[in-house]
């Protein structure tokens, strides 16, 4: 350990003023005024159900995590939920969290794994869903629960990114938080669409749950 001393850059004379510890209610009343003064958003949950998240059990992880993160959002905030396999569905379209959370979570249990996986397709198509809503004053964010192996999308990898890309750089831009499932994840893809828009790969093994909806989170 080191001394408290000028020379290590302290002052041990400081602070000369302390300020006394809040009370407890006035804690509780700042915490719940910072839900107030947030930005709300605007959250598509983009739930990869082709064929190969049947593998491991991701497509079952995948759930569970868009389940927990219904459960840690604030009401007041607008979730979607949209699936892609062979086609993209929007199952639930985006409404406030307070009047169609239980429309989305019984959406989830209906969910099932196959087909096969047109992922850049999904992400053009879930960025156009949110830029036909676009709001500056909330934020846009597509949270993509996948392993990320494309076999049949339309579109390629540069022109989901540049969609993405576009819309980071308009008056409303989206942001894409990438979930990894599975060792097989196609790692390269995802890190790029995340880069797109300036969030990172997240991975999305059980374990680790609340640490992922802490990361998510801390976007928006």
């Amino acid at each position: 350990a080191y001394p408290i001393s000028p020379e290590n850059g302290v002052d041990p004379n400081q602070p000369k003023a302390l300020l006394p510890v809040p009370d407890p209610v006035v804690i509780a009343a700042v915490q719940q005024s910072w839900q107030l003064v947030k930005k709300q958003a605007d959250v598509m949950l983009l739930i990869d159900t082709s064929g190969s998240m049947r593998d491991e059990d991701k497509i079952g992880q995948a759930i569970e995590a868009a389940k927990v993160f219904l459960e840690d959002q604030a009401g007041k905030n607008n979730v979607g939920l949209m699936r892609f396999s062979s086609d993209v569905e929007v199952l639930v379209p985006l409404g406030a969290l307070e009047s169609n959370r239980d429309t989305i979570l019984a959406a989830l249990d209906r969910i099932e794994a196959r087909g096969n996986t047109s992922l850049y397709d999904a992400v053009v198509a879930a960025v156009q869903k949110l830029q036909a809503t676009s709001d500056p004053e909330r934020i846009q964010a597509i949270v993509l629960l996948s392993d990320g192996q494309d076999t049949s999308s339309q579109a390629n990898l540069n022109q989901a990114v540049r969609v993405i890309q576009e819309a980071r750089n308009s008056r409303a831009p989206i942001l894409v938080i990438p979930v990894a499932y599975g060792r097989d994840a196609d790692i390269n893809a995802l890190n790029a669409i995340g880069r797109a828009s300036d969030t990172k790969v997240q991975s999305g093994d059980p374990e680790n749950i609340k640490k992922l909806l802490d990361v998510i989170g801390s976007y928006f």
